[in-house]
């Protein structure tokens, strides 16, 4: 029969009739606009599913009249069994041309005596639409409702009161899926299938494909992505660390992201497509009626490009052979080379430059890759031996000096284990005639090994040339970290990169110098912009020896906050620039003051920003009416707001490991034991002047340590370094576990932790009597979401939590009963019921 399916449950077969609309496959170029007709088509469909598998649930006939099926009144055992509990959770999709077929595979364990029920729910993307919706339960068809924005609201706000757990709340006022799963047999597992295709939205250029982990309520959890697009891929990114992309040509990619429990975060994967040699996408953020915004630009090059169109190189590899490179060192230094001239490619130059008492050069300059030339130097590599001082005086001079054919992109790699003890071994000296020869224009790409190298020395060298500096540290292997860099600067195609936007001011780009561009490789580039519009982006380089210009085309938004990742990145690379110039050139009181500026905006702990927070909590006591108790890390303050300090401090730590969004500065929060050995901790600690170099603040461009007690060798001045530069180049969130709770960035807020309540840091004194408390899970918490929407991310982010609203009030959610009456829903004038609902419990 046409338009009919027959479905087979035990030995009876129901005829379930099926509208067009629901059989329909869906067409990626179909408009969003039919998705009220889809969901509303679903919803019968799914409406008919969930009647049929009720017959499979009854123990007595059934009676089927036509299109109605009858089933007896069986008694069904409460929403939530309390030993049910989700194992596993593993997600699949496929992503072909914009539509996102979902697998979501899910075991649910009961350990309890009786047979048990669990209900699901899967909120779904922001402006996506749904199709081809499939649930099953162990193979059979199982009820399900598709279920729109109002009445969504209700049951996600139902499932919070119930579960006493507020991370649904994200997801007010999206639709919603629903499965309840019936029977779990007692001590036993029950696996649950569910299928659904989404349209993916687009912004910027980029497709956007998550998933909800939130409503997720705890196990392992797995999400394999693959992507497939008959246009080229260019951008695929996650701001999430932890999530593996591998690209593989122009038309597939492939992500993964495992987690041993519920991400802290919901797992996003973007990627943009575009048939020009170099895709662009943007990212941007901007809140409501602020005059700047922020943008995450990526760049990349097609994969398939054809070699006789990519730029040729002419890259020098400096290597130290002194005495202290003897054993183990040495042999992985020579692993180095013989990969780094395997890296060349037919049409390069190249140079080797040992040096130890002096510099013993392969050739006089770079010489043509050829295979004989490439044989001849894996000879003269094979033959090093470590012995002598350490001249990197003139070994830098020949590499910089060298002549380099025209139009050939210039690269010296420098690997050094020591400090310079031959010859002029003044710093100062080292980077001033380095900087005189470099006459072409080479960026010079820097490798200290082990904790003696100056980190002054190497880090100027990367950074006034353009360059990267990094460390091969104990535990780790030379080879390893030289052949990540070869692999990347085998294949430069754009050199000399500019990019601007028409009718569009931006500024602090980091980074600010633009480096080249090399097939296989993605450039992130992120700043703030002020300006709106549709605007066209113009990309400018060199490419096969022409300068060419590329004109793409995107939205500068009013105002767009879904991506809020965006201004916390930009805030950790901003931040990392500002730290390791004053880390080399000395302390500058208007880069201190931008430091705490950005830190506290977007809750970036830094060594200045921790003083910052230690203020600001001294300032949030006072205007609450309290005193800090002297002593204890970052300051520990007793308010006795909730009377009960210690249940509140466990809960809320229990908010901040659920909700995660933590960005900190190495992972955690300082609380001054390392400060960079500047003063950073404290504003008034002037900086003293090394001798020889200026009393002023201004940056010295080629001088020693900007302090005394600033190293430039040793452990510490490495670890330095690297978390600098750490901070400088990440373009993935920071959401490592911090190692005391202090302070929080949710969405486009910072709180502060005090005495187990976090604290807009915008609180002020004046805020003190005008607060509206409301309790958890009360009908006036629930009646506030509706009237603020917005305030979602942050009620999902604690129970116990003080927010200052645009509009200038305070609103503080309590998790117990009060000191004071707290605000519970009750009319004007009537007495306030402060019974609040149960406590939750720890991470709720």
């Amino acid at each position: 029969m046409a338009g009919c399916n027959l479905h087979k449950i035990g030995t009876r077969e129901i005829l379930l009739r099926q509208s067009p609309d629901a059989r329909r496959i869906t067409d990626p170029t179909r408009s969003r606009n039919n998705k009220a007709i889809t969901m509303k088509t679903l919803g019968l469909l799914l409406s008919t599913l969930l009647l049929s598998f009720s017959a499979l649930l009854g123990s007595s006939t059934l009676s089927a009249q036509g299109d109605r099926v009858r089933s007896p009144r069986t008694p069904r055992p409460p929403i939530s069994s309390p030993r049910v509990f989700m194992e596993a959770t593993r997600v699949s999709a496929r992503i072909v041309d914009g539509v996102a077929e979902t697998k979501v595979t899910m075991v649910i364990r009961n350990d309890g005596g009786q047979q048990g029920e669990k209900v699901l729910l899967f909120p779904l993307p922001q402006g996506a639409s749904a199709d081809g919706i499939k649930m099953k339960v162990n193979g059979v068809v199982q009820e399900g409702d598709v279920i729109t924005e109002r009445k969504a609201r209700d049951i996600y706000e139902g499932i919070v009161r119930r579960r006493r757990d507020p991370a649904l709340l994200e997801y007010v006022g999206r639709d919603l899926l629903r499965l309840r799963v019936f029977p779990i047999p007692a001590h036993g597992k029950q696996e649950v299938e569910v299928r659904y295709r989404l349209l993916l939205p687009q912004s910027g250029g980029f497709y956007r494909y998550e998933f909800p982990t939130r409503a997720v309520e705890g196990g392992t959890f797995a999400l394999d992505v693959t992507i497939e697009s008959q246009k080229s891929i260019k951008n695929v990114y996650s701001p999430m660390q932890g999530f593996d992309i591998v690209q593989k040509g122009d038309h597939g990619a492939r992500g993964s992201y495992e987690s041993k429990a519920r991400p802290k975060r919901d797992p996003v994967i973007f990627y943009g497509l575009s048939n020009k040699d170099f895709g662009l996408n943007m990212l941007t953020y901007k809140k409501k009626g602020e005059k700047e915004g922020y943008f995450l630009c990526m760049l990349a090059p097609k994969r398939d490009w054809v070699a006789e169109k990519e730029l040729k190189k002419s890259i020098t590899f400096v290597i130290d052979t002194s005495g202290s490179m003897q054993g183990e060192k040495m042999q992985q230094a020579r692993k180095a080379l013989i990969f780094f001239l395997q890296s060349l490619s037919e049409g390069d130059r190249f140079n080797l430059i040992p040096f130890s008492t002096e510099a013993r050069p392969f050739a006089p300059a770079p010489v043509e890759a050829s295979k004989e030339q490439i044989a001849k130097a894996k000879t003269f590599a094979e033959g090093l031996v470590a012995r002598g001082g350490t001249n990197i005086h003139e070994a830098m001079l020949k590499a910089l000096e060298a002549s380099a054919p025209e139009g050939m992109v210039s690269m010296v790699v420098f690997l050094t284990d020591g400090q310079p003890t031959v010859g002029n071994s003044n710093i100062a000296d080292i980077l001033r005639d380095s900087h005189k020869a470099n006459t072409h224009k080479s960026r010079i790409f820097c490798f200290g090994v082990g904790n003696d190298v100056n980190t002054h020395l190497l880090d100027k060298l990367s950074k006034t040339s353009g360059g990267t500096r990094d460390y091969v540290i104990a535990g780790e292997k030379i080879e390893v970290k030289t052949s990540a860099l070869f692999a990347k600067l085998a294949h430069p195609v754009m050199t000399g990169v500019e990019l601007r936007a028409d009718g569009i001011q931006w500024d602090r780009r980091v980074p600010s110098q633009m480096p080249p561009l090399f097939k296989g490789s993605v450039l992130v580039v992120a700043g703030r912009y002020s300006g709106t519009g549709h605007k066209a982006i113009r990309l400018t380089g060199m490419v096969s020896g022409e300068r060419k210009e590329f004109v793409y085309e995107t939205e500068f938004p009013e105002a767009s906050t879904q991506n809020d990742f965006v201004a916390a990145i930009w805030a950790q690379r901003r931040i990392g620039l500002l730290l390791d110039s004053i880390r080399l050139n000395g302390r500058k009181d208007e880069l201190v003051s931008e430091i705490r500026r950005i830190g506290q905006k977007h809750g970036i702990v830094s060594p200045f920003t921790s003083a910052l927070i230690v203020e600001e909590r001294d300032r949030i006591a006072n205007g609450l009416g309290r005193h800090r108790v002297r002593g204890g890390g970052a300051g520990v303050f007793r308010l006795g707001l909730a009377g009960k300090d210690a249940p509140a401090e466990k809960s809320a730590r229990g908010d901040v490991d659920r909700a995660g969004g933590i960005t900190s500065f190495d992972g955690g929060v300082s609380s001054g034991s390392d400060n960079f050995g500047i003063g950073w901790g404290n504003r008034s600690t002037p900086s003293t002047p090394t001798p020889g170099t200026p009393k002023s603040a201004t940056p010295v461009t080629y001088g020693g340590p900007a302090t005394p007690s600033s190293p430039a060798s040793g452990k510490k001045a490495v670890e330095r370094s690297r978390k600098v530069a750490r901070l400088y180049y990440l373009d993935k969130l920071e959401v490592s576990k911090p190692s005391s709770w202090t302070s929080q960035r949710v969405k486009n807020k910072t709180f502060h932790y005090v005495s187990g309540i976090w604290i807009d840091h915008k609180f002020t004194k004046a805020h003190e009597k005008k607060i509206r408390k409301v309790i958890a899970f009360s009908a006036a918490y629930f009646t506030l979401l509706k009237e603020h929407k917005e305030l979602a991310p942050y009620l999902a982010f604690s129970t116990s939590i003080l927010i200052i609203l645009d509009n200038g009030s305070a609103i503080e959610i309590l998790p117990e009963a009060p000191t004071k009456k707290a605000d519970q829903g009750t009319a004007p004038g009537k007495k306030q019921d402060t019974q609040p609902a149960k406590s939750p419990s720890a991470g709720k």
